[in-house]
């Protein structure tokens, strides 16, 4: 008869904490082993005591290692800062198993499908393991462009951009009567035109890791396998890209079996695309009856929210004129001068076109 059969510890427990051998027979007796968080080599002693004469107390000794996955980031917020409108830009960030046993990631994906932010397995920065296990399929599919704009469930600061009374979309102006024979003149004045703030809805693109799906879907989907062997790392490319003028703050989510906490995690994800906007503030010049040589000027300022670069000017026949600086910070404004020499008596008009990098509309 074995009186008593007990462990110390928490890790290990028994199956039976008594009982009786038959003569001539056995009995199986199961020592489990339940680890915590415990780091390192958990020892314990199995004691079993009864009335054999020889041996009344017998002690085994148990020893166990606890091991579990852990889940580490590179990063834990990505600031992409200010992006042109329309420019793809990509950063890198690497899911590691820095744990002693298997890590199980269930999924990655943004959690804003609209908010321009997207994410892709990182060939360069994935484990060569890692790689030689992932059964890699993507499936595209086109989506119609989504008439909702910006945020639907992440936080958004709306900086889009409208047009001004003094703004213009046509081109620059010019009348003049340089003879005096004309009483009255007929003054061309252009028409202003707001420039609208564009709406982009991007594509959702999770990585979905699990099995492995052919199925075509409204996303660009890119399904991997789902163990991460301690060491392995996974590497994902997230990048950002708008068509509009916006800023953005999302979130990358993880889920995994990562036992200490981080079964769901999240990488802060910030961004902001930007675009110049040129505006001048008036958009004709009318040098009335001159007999002379003669100049007037114009304001033309940048109310974007990026550089804006005036790359060429044109001016019509018997017109000249210069800019005082062709490239303006978000804010600024310069002079552009616009004179008239007249060659002989008549009506001079045209328009002075320039051309820049402002957003929807390179010419004005």
């Amino acid at each position: 008869t074995l009186d008593t059969i007990y462990t110390s510890s928490a890790w290990y427990s028994v199956s039976e904490i008594s009982v009786t051998v038959p003569a001539q027979d056995s009995v199986t007796v199961l020592v489990q082993f339940q680890p915590d968080l415990t780091p390192g080599n958990l020892l314990d002693t199995l004691i079993i005591s009864g009335d054999d004469l020889d041996n009344s107390e017998l002690n085994i000794p148990l020893s166990g290692e606890s091991v579990w996955p852990v889940l580490d980031l590179s990063e834990t917020e990505l600031s992409f800062g200010d992006i042109r409108v329309g420019i793809l830009e990509t950063m890198q960030v690497t899911l590691s198993n820095t744990g002693s046993d298997t890590l199980f990631v269930d999924s990655i994906y943004v959690a804003d499908d609209l908010s321009g932010f997207n994410v892709a397995l990182g060939e360069m920065t994935t484990s060569r393991s890692l790689k030689e296990r992932i059964a890699i399929s993507k499936a595209q599919s086109v989506l119609a462009p989504s008439k909702k704009s910006g945020l639907k469930g992440g936080k958004s600061d709306r900086t889009g951009l409208s047009s001004k009374n003094k703004s213009s979309s046509q081109p620059l102006s010019l009348n003049n009567n340089t003879g005096s024979k004309k009483a009255s003149t007929s003054l061309k004045t252009g028409s202003s035109s707001p420039v609208k703030t564009g709406s982009f809805s991007p594509v959702k693109s999770p990585v979905i890791i699990g099995k492995q799906s052919n199925q075509l879907t409204a996303n660009s989907v890119l399904t991997i396998s789902s163990e991460v062997m301690p060491g392995e790392s996974i590497g994902l490319d997230v990048s950002f890209m708008r068509d509009d003028t916006l800023t953005v703050v999302d979130e990358l989510r993880i889920t995994s079996d990562d036992p200490l906490g981080n079964d769901v995690v999240s990488i802060g994800l910030s961004g902001r695309s930007v675009a110049p906007v040129l505006v001048l503030a008036a958009d004709t010049l009318d040098f009335g009856h001159i007999l002379s040589e003669s100049q007037l000027s114009v304001m033309v300022s940048n109310d974007g929210t990026d550089t804006l670069n005036v790359s060429a000017m044109a001016f019509p026949s018997g017109f000249t004129g210069s800019l005082a600086d062709s490239t303006l910070a978000p804010g600024e404004a310069a002079e552009l001068t616009v004179s008239i020499t007249p060659e002989d008596n008549g009506y001079w008009t045209g328009d002075v076109l320039l051309t820049s990098d402002s957003y929807q509309q390179s010419e004005h």
